[in-house]
């Protein structure tokens, strides 16, 4: 995928495909809405899934998976059942429909005041910006539907405050119990999950797969929500419980690409000749040596996604550049290091969304090369001067050019205009 804006190309073979070839009732059911406010993504993830049910989602705020689509996909007896429920629930806005069990009630500073779409187009460099300022408010761009507005005021009387304000600990203790709010939420709809698969007596045929899409920055980089490849971002959990793996756990490094081949080498369905990934697992269920080393694209990029309430020539301009070139960054990690190659440095600082509401720039160095052993949270950039990092800057030439080689095309959805 490269944008939201784009349909996989129909050869592609995806996940529900494979199942359902292998005999599986295959049904999708969730709370992440991009899989039905987009049109493209929704035609190439709805492929091949008997049921497909995304009735709710972040922009009205519902949060309840389609329960009905779980049960009766599970009640499936006459075939084995794929079941994909991705939860949007620790999403931003963060904790917006859970109840809270973490954060101050009594919180009253810029965090509480605004429900931010995505927690960040007013939050830039430890400040908030004016969310009421008329020349700079937002849009979320969905093709072929309304518009939504990215930003309400929560109250009924939005505080007077002297903007930009400075961000305090109490606003980030804040964010950070909402958040908490919501993965309270995502552990307790997986809960209902896996009690109801006991409950029917599968439990000890059923294979369960816990994946986070990605995390959140929390003001750690100087913004808010996944706008990034570092390690808040992109280092996620995940889970694997299915009765033939032993119990344990590994920190071997593995990649997103590397599901699709452990599920179906697991359950004995033939893998297609040309995935990226390997399977975790070997025949006994145990953990194998995993990579040397993983690789990481940032795609898309936010302001693909936003419109300007007004004057929209900013934003249309650059998406125009988008369709013919496909801003993205590149990043390899390995258990000790990471290095990023910005190559969509320059039409961000033109282009960010916190450059048209803060009038900073956001600069970027072309490489950006991090110690992790001594900078965990990626805060101090060196440039890539030393053998290792010049032995990964080479790796990750080469897996860019490996991938361009074999990458599939993909098409504009027809009804997203052409600006070009």
């Amino acid at each position: 995928m490269v944008s939201f804006r784009h349909e996989i190309s129909p050869e592609v073979k995806t996940m529900a495909t494979l199942f359902k070839q292998a005999g599986y009732n295959t049904a999708a059911t969730g709370t992440s809405p991009e899989f039905w406010t987009y049109e493209a993504l929704k035609k190439s993830f709805s492929k091949d899934f008997d049921e497909y049910q995304f009735s709710h989602g972040r922009l009205d705020f519902a949060r309840t998976p389609d329960w009905p689509t779980i049960k009766n996909t599970l009640q499936s007896r006459q075939r084995p059942f794929f079941l994909w429920i991705p939860l949007g629930d620790a999403h931003s806005p963060f904790g917006a429909m859970a109840k809270n069990h973490y954060a101050d009630e009594n919180y009253g500073g810029p965090f509480a005041d605004l429900l931010f779409f995505t927690n960040m187009q007013f939050y830039y460099d430890g400040w908030f910006y004016n969310p009421l300022d008329p020349g700079k408010q937002f849009e979320v761009l969905i093709y072929g539907a309304p518009n939504r507005e990215m930003h309400t005021p929560t109250k009924d009387s939005f505080p007077a405050r002297n903007w930009p304000v400075k961000a305090t600990e109490a606003d980030y203790k804040f964010l950070n119990d909402m958040y908490d709010n919501g993965v309270r939420e995502v552990d307790r709809e997986v809960g209902r999950l896996l009690r109801q698969i006991d409950s029917m007596g599968i439990g000890d045929r059923t294979v369960v797969i816990l994946q986070t899409e990605h995390g959140e920055g929390l003001g750690e980089h100087k913004y808010i929500a996944h706008y990034d490849i570092l390690d808040t971002q992109v280092h996620t959990p995940l889970i694997i419980s299915s009765p033939a793996i032993k119990a344990g756990r590994s920190d071997i490094l593995v990649s997103g690409v590397d599901i699709l081949p452990t599920v179906l080498d697991h359950v004995g369905i033939p893998s297609p000749p040309d995935l990226d990934g390997k399977p975790i697992f070997n025949k006994l269920g145990e953990v194998g040596p995993g990579r040397e080393e993983v690789y990481m694209t940032r795609s898309p990029l936010w302001e693909s996604l936003i419109k300007a309430k007004g004057d929209n020539a900013r934003f249309d301009r650059f998406r125009a550049l988008d369709d013919r070139i496909g801003f993205k960054d590149h990043g390899i990690r390995t258990k000790t290091a990471k290095l990023i190659h910005r190559t969509a440095r320059l039409v961000e600082e033109q282009f960010s969304c916190w450059t048209f509401v803060s009038g900073k720039k956001v600069p970027r160095l072309e490489y950006e090369f991090y110690d992790l052993v001594r900078d965990p949270m990626e805060t101090r950039p060196l440039p890539p001067m030393g053998e290792q990092a010049k032995i990964m800057m080479t790796k990750l030439k080469d897996w860019k050019t490996d991938v361009a080689s074999r990458a599939r095309s993909t098409t504009l959805n027809p009804s997203v205009q052409d600006y070009r």
